[in-house]
C-alpha cells in the first residue's frame, strides 16, 4: 500500500511530506491546530466509500511522532473508506490493522528505495541512525527498525 502511494504521488526525495500524501485523497483533510490537547484527533463522518475524515494535529510543527501518527491515520482511513489500494486489509481485525498501520507508517515515511539512496550519502564517521532519522524526519527508534528491516529483507 505504501509503495503504491509513493508511486501515485511520485515521491522521489526524503523526507516524505505528509500534507502532500494526504492531498492524494480528496475525502481526508489535514489541519494544524496549536491548541489541540492531544497530538492527533480524528473526526469521521459517513462510512465506507462516503467516509469523510478530518485529521487535526498539534502544530504548527510536525514532529517525528506526529508524522508517524498521521501516517497511521491515513492507513486507517484507506481501510475504513474501503479504498481499493487497501482492499487486502478491509476485513482484518482491529488489532491486526493497528500492527499493519505501524508497518505502513514506517514504509511510507522511510521507503526502501529512498533509504537506499540516503545510505549512499551519509557520513560513516558519524552516527548513521541519527543522520538517516534527520533526513527522513522520523524518530531514531523508527529509523533503527527500518534499517533492521531493510538489512534483513532489502525492503
Amino acid at each position: 500500500v505504501a509503495e503504491q502511494i509513493l508511486r501515485d504521488g511520485n515521491f522521489t526525495e526524503a523526507p516524505i511530506y505528509i500534507p502532500e500524501v494526504y492531498q492524494l485523497y480528496p475525502n481526508i483533510r489535514l489541519i494544524s491546530d496549536a491548541n489541540l490537547q492531544t497530538p492527533v484527533e480524528t473526526v469521521r463522518e459517513g462510512e465506507g466509500e462516503t467516509l469523510i475524515t478530518t485529521v487535526q494535529f498539534r502544530g504548527p510543527d510536525m514532529r517525528p511522532f506526529i508524522r508517524f501518527l498521521l501516517a497511521k491515520e491515513l492507513f486507517r482511513f484507506l481501510c475504513e473508506s474501503k479504498n481499493p489500494i487497501a482492499s487486502v486489509f478491509i476485513n482484518s481485525p482491529k488489532e491486526i490493522l493497528d500492527i499493519q498501520g505501524n508497518i505502513f507508517a514506517g514504509m511510507l515515511l522511510v521507503p526502501a528505495h529512498l533509504l537506499r539512496k540516503e545510505v549512499d550519502r551519509i557520513d560513516c564517521s558519524m552516527d548513521i541512525i541519527s543522520q538517516l532519522a534527520d533526513s527522513f524526519w522520523v524518530s531514531k527508534s523508527l529509523m533503527n527498525q527500518r534499517m533492521r528491516d531493510f538489512m534483513e529483507n532489502m525492503n
